[in-house]
């Protein structure tokens, strides 16, 4: 019997962010020369003792070359014991009026190899009266996101070809088609659907139970199914015909998944499991982990277990965790949030 690998890797970059705002009062006030600061108090982006930032702001410009523009930079001043080798980060500077931001501006560097970012032209003086609010305020905003390290991933299955035959003879044409048509599925709307006998038997052990047990469908040519929605069925049937699934909403696909899982058609359950793992996020993860759990996707439970282990544990609501029916997989989302 000849197989294929079917082989996926992911890796996520994990990362620390820090959102700083830093507002200075009574703005028009301030009098100083080409070259003087105003500082930021200090603050950090891992910890509260870890204090190793501040921004200074120049409000007559940084050099008198630049002395038409207000400059600002963010400067690293750690510890000299706590110096690191490598600190790779994206800094984001911004000036905001009145909740809007008016100047905004990127940085990527190495902070252990330059410790300080920013611009000598960040805000032209000759549009100031856009930059401090009506409350003569200015506002800095700093995002500063610190690089942490790779989390990589290699899964692999094996499919046997066997399973993958049906998707590679070209049935597009028959979907929905009345053509040869020897069986109606028949839902709960009173929608008729046309199907073929041979292809949902070879796509699903419980259709070959039905035609060829000593059972109701087998000697009639209709299928009632009431309990799943016409679109989800049409979609279970656009998946065996053509190998292709339209939607890709995540409630949609967790009710195709739901439909796989009791029809038993393995390939669509792992496809669904690859849509949904393509589509994680901090609000979904846990529905998505549920339903993995509930029709044995393990395949994708895996996935969101390591998506989770990689997101802040204020992803995880405690009272989702009550309606875990694996004791392990309860003792690890605690985990999550206790770490």
């Amino acid at each position: 019997m000849s197989s294929k690998r079917m082989i996926e890797a992911s890796t996520t970059v994990t990362s620390k962010e820090c959102i700083y705002t830093w507002t200075i009062k009574n703005y028009r006030l301030i009098q100083l020369n080409v070259g003087e600061a105003i500082k930021s108090p200090k603050f950090g982006v891992e910890s509260d003792n870890d204090k190793c930032f501040e921004l200074h702001l120049y409000p007559q410009g940084i050099y008198e070359k630049t002395s038409e523009f207000i400059g600002l930079a963010v400067l690293f001043t750690p510890d000299a014991t706590k110096k690191p080798d490598k600190l790779l980060c994206r800094c984001t500077l911004s000036a905001i009026n009145d909740k809007r931001v008016v100047r905004k501006g990127t940085y990527n560097l190495d902070f252990a190899t330059k410790p300080y970012s920013g611009s000598e032209k960040f805000f032209s003086l000759k549009s100031l009266n856009n930059l401090i609010s009506s409350q003569n305020t200015v506002t800095i905003r700093c995002e500063i996101e610190i690089f942490k390290r790779f989390e990589s991933s290699l899964d692999s299955e094996i499919i046997d070809d066997k399973d993958d035959k049906i998707n590679n003879v070209k049935l597009d044409s028959l979907f929905l088609s009345t053509e040869f048509s020897d069986v109606e599925l028949i839902t709960s709307d009173e929608n008729h659907i046309p199907a073929h006998r041979a292809i949902l038997a070879v796509s699903s052990p419980v259709f070959k139970a039905m035609f060829t047990h000593d059972m109701l469908e087998k000697k009639c040519n209709y299928v009632t199914i009431t309990d799943i929605p016409y679109n989800i069925l049409v979609e279970m049937l656009r998946y065996i015909y053509t190998g292709d699934i339209v939607s890709t909403k995540t409630n949609v696909v967790l009710e195709i998944l739901a439909v796989a899982d009791k029809y038993q058609i393995e390939n669509l359950k792992i496809k669904c499991g690859k849509m949904l793992n393509a589509n994680l996020s901090p609000e979904n993860a846990i529905q998505i982990l549920l339903a993995a759990q509930k029709y044995n996707a393990e395949h994708l439970e895996s996935k969101v277990q390591n998506f989770l282990k990689l997101n802040s544990k204020s992803t995880i609501d405690p009272k989702n965790l009550n309606k875990m029916t694996k004791p392990v997989l309860v003792k690890l989302l605690q985990s999550f949030m206790e770490g």
